[in-house]
């Protein structure tokens, strides 16, 4: 089990936090989605940190709410 944290600086400078929205390009989705959950998955190695991010989106056809995790570079900006 990994440790949670409320905030991170990407090393291109951005700053993802949970609760905001982000725009997220990997190869599951695409799109404006708010963070639920950032999580430091692995000690810091000579590789760096592996970090992982929780997405929510909302299904439009059943109104229940989706989670995916993806790698913290799947974040590219913040949504406007």
């Amino acid at each position: 089990m990994g440790m949670k944290i409320q905030a991170i600086n990407t090393g291109d400078g951005l700053s993802v936090e949970v609760g905001k929205v982000y725009l997220v390009d990997s190869d599951e989705v695409t799109g404006n989605y708010k963070v639920t959950h950032i999580e430091v998955i692995s000690a810091p190695t000579a590789a760096g940190v592996e970090v992982r991010v929780e997405i929510e989106w909302q299904n439009q056809v059943t109104g229940f709410y989706q989670y995916a995790e993806l790698p913290l570079d799947a974040i590219t900006e913040e949504a406007n």
